[in-house]
């Protein structure tokens, strides 16, 4: 019992270590995601107006 005691405040120490990481990384996913969907709407908006100055 006083082995499983001294135990689990090192699990929740790594936890709280390994915690930045994990929010950073998905930062870094929202980041990638929203800059991805940007460059589509970028290209839509060429692709409609060289369709525009095709049809003048």
């Amino acid at each position: 019992m006083h082995y499983r005691y001294r135990r689990s405040p090192a699990g929740h120490h790594r936890w709280m270590k390994m915690m930045p990481y994990m929010i950073a990384g998905w930062l870094g996913l929202i980041i990638w995601y929203i800059s991805q969907v940007n460059q589509m709407t970028e290209a839509v908006t060429d692709i409609r107006d060289t369709l525009r100055l095709r049809r003048r």
